[in-house]
């Protein structure tokens, strides 16, 4: 509890400098929200069984819905106790590149998780293998963080996990407001 009680402070600070500060995409990337395909439910009867995340946003929702085996890369961030939360669940998934498609692809994954900074060439060489790829705003405030976990839960299959989650959240987020008050 503590340790994700740190990780929303962190969130919500770091959101608060990024709305203050627009980080600005490097040469060459596109910050476009949309998705390439619009399927963002999962099967419900096949979902996802390697998935392979390219952010550390993704990294840390994807790990907190799905069991470490259907996890098959996590982005370079993952594993770093200093960016990330998840650091030890982390620990030991393959870290990507999020440019490098054909690492990406070598791990045969049916969903790719990347973030809307994310190079569209990098996008477009992973949907034309045939796999599934859901492009994940960075949140711009809790109603973000919100929508996210829905997003990435239900692309994964686990849209209940995800509602318990974001519920989970908010009463922390009660909890704070309460100790702050």
């Amino acid at each position: 509890m503590k340790r994700f009680l740190i990780f929303i402070v962190a969130l919500v600070a770091g959101i608060y400098f990024l709305n203050g500060q627009r980080a600005q995409p490097p040469s060459g990337l596109r910050s476009s929200a949309a998705p390439l395909h619009t399927e963002k439910e999962a099967d419900a009867a096949h979902p996802p069984q390697r998935i392979i995340s390219l952010a550390v946003n993704t990294d840390e929702i994807l790990l907190s819905l799905v069991p470490r085996e259907r996890v098959v890369g996590v982005s370079v961030y993952a594993a770093d106790p200093v960016k990330s939360y998840v650091w030890e669940e982390a620990s030991g998934i393959p870290a990507l590149e999020r440019g490098n498609a054909d690492a990406i692809l070598a791990l045969k994954p049916d969903l790719v998780l990347m973030s809307s900074m994310a190079s569209k060439e990098v996008e477009q060489l992973i949907a034309k293998a045939a796999v599934k790829v859901l492009r994940v705003p960075s949140p711009k405030d809790v109603e973000g963080i919100r929508s996210n976990v829905r997003q990435v839960a239900a692309a994964v299959g686990a849209a209940d996990k995800g509602e318990a989650l974001i519920a989970d959240m908010d009463r922390r987020f009660a909890e704070l407001g309460q100790l702050t008050n």
